[in-house]
């Protein structure tokens, strides 16, 4: 067994025969276990801190740095924030999020733990990473339906020395409240800020994706996989390709019926979704939804309805994102 396969195999050593069941607070079989489980992917548009990190090209977003990121700014990004995040979640808890563009614990504890969220006890992790800017993703999670086992963060490699590392690929598994094993995968693919130069750091970033995927589905009998996160990518691009040829399945993002979007993302007034879901396993069904609503929504000059953002180039805004989340309900095969 190849070393990576090994590694991944004693990492997360479960029982892998249990029966499977899905959850959501509004939905309940019979015997009380809820029958959906709800997952939020939402790249956050950099969620930093207000503490200089002398490890990390962080300087920008400090007080004194060239955004004037100030503690006023922070507070009013995070409370915004868990609003999007409780408002996704309606009569109950999103069941697990991913987050991209988070600095790190600082930032995050204050999330979790100095919001509105505080009340729904959520736990997260976060990676701790290659970027040189500090950038991180994260999974937060709620116990209830979802009871972490194991974690861990995969580097990129880097295909020419000469590259700045790009950001670290989080794993969770964890057990669902009816006894399943659930792995998600966060990922924050490199940008083609720049053209092509970065496309064999991207395709590396897939490869570490497909690997570990290929892992799971030898360590698991009945694989529930789920990978999201923004993919800086369409679902249709050639270097997503190996993701499908790994057994990966992209769920499609449903556009709310009469929403002035076009996707996830805004980029020279053309609308994409770049910040996708893909699975692997016996799921049974799945909806995806890009969730939007008119409070994260601005007009640009035009007179278009854009993503309301935090800045937009170095003019601060005071908005949640110029990202759109996707929330999706899962359900299991069996």
């Amino acid at each position: 067994m190849p070393v990576f396969k090994l590694l991944l195999s004693l990492f997360f050593i479960l029982p892998l025969g249990v029966s499977a069941q899905g959850w959501m607070s509004s939905e309940r079989s019979a015997d009380g276990v809820a029958n959906t489980f709800r997952i939020m992917s939402y790249n956050v548009e950099n969620f930093f801190d207000v503490y200089d990190d002398s490890l990390h090209l962080d300087d920008d977003f400090l007080p004194e740095g060239s955004y004037k990121w100030t503690s006023q700014r922070f507070v009013v990004k995070a409370a915004r924030l868990a609003r999007t995040v409780l408002d996704a979640g309606g009569l109950g808890p999103v069941d697990v999020i991913g987050l991209c563009e988070v600095e790190g614990d600082s930032a995050l504890h204050h999330l979790f733990h100095r919001t509105r969220l505080a009340r729904l006890g959520y736990q997260y992790v976060v990676t701790d990473g290659d970027d040189v800017r500090g950038m991180n993703v994260a999974i937060a999670w709620q116990p209830a339906s979802f009871s972490l086992i194991g974690h861990t963060a995969f580097s990129v490699p880097l295909p020419d020395v000469s590259q700045r590392p790009t950001r670290r690929i989080l794993l969770c598994s964890g057990r669902t409240a009816g006894g399943d094993t659930l792995d998600v995968m966060m990922l924050h693919f490199p940008s083609r800020r720049g053209g092509h130069a970065a496309d064999p750091l991207r395709q590396a970033a897939v490869k570490t994706v497909v690997r570990v995927c290929d892992s799971l589905q030898h360590c698991r009998r009945r694989p529930h996989i789920i990978v999201m996160g923004d993919c800086n990518a369409t679902p249709t691009d050639r270097q997503l390709l190996p993701l499908r040829s790994a057994g990966l399945r992209y769920v499609p993002a449903v556009i709310p019926a009469g929403s002035p979007v076009g996707g996830t993302y805004l980029f020279r007034n053309n609308w994409s979704c770049i910040d996708q879901m893909w699975t692997c396993g016996e799921f049974r069904g799945m909806e995806c939804q890009v969730f939007v609503r008119d409070y994260m929504l601005e007009r640009n000059a035009d007179g278009l309805p854009v993503p309301f953002r935090t800045y937009r180039g170095p003019s601060y805004h005071g908005g949640y994102s110029d990202h759109l989340p996707l929330v999706a309900r899962f359900f299991l095969d069996f």
